[in-house]
């Protein structure tokens, strides 16, 4: 396996994220899994209002039951959990690049 560091601005890493949210939500893929474990790592690096915008949506989606199956429904909920319960500083932070 190949690895290669880029650097991707706040604002690009944001922007990715929320797009790849918006891909992932309602999907019955393993993209669920995916994209939720990449917020959880990286929630406190983005903007407030993306994060209030991404614990709208996943509610909203949840309660019109357009959130995917029970398996990606659960995935949303614990997401949600995490980030609703704990303070940004404890939600999971990204793994620093090894030397």
């Amino acid at each position: 396996m190949i690895e290669a560091s880029i650097y991707v601005g706040k604002s690009e890493l944001d922007g990715i994220l929320f797009y790849a949210f918006r891909y992932a939500l309602g999907r019955k893929s393993i993209s669920v899994s995916f994209v939720s474990g990449v917020l959880r790592k990286y929630w406190k690096e983005l903007k407030l209002t993306t994060r209030a915008t991404i614990k709208e949506e996943i509610q909203q989606a949840i309660k019109e039951n357009r959130a995917g199956d029970e398996c990606d429904r659960t995935e949303w909920e614990l997401l949600l959990g995490d980030v609703t319960t704990r303070k940004p500083s404890q939600v999971a932070a990204p793994e620093k690049e090894k030397a």
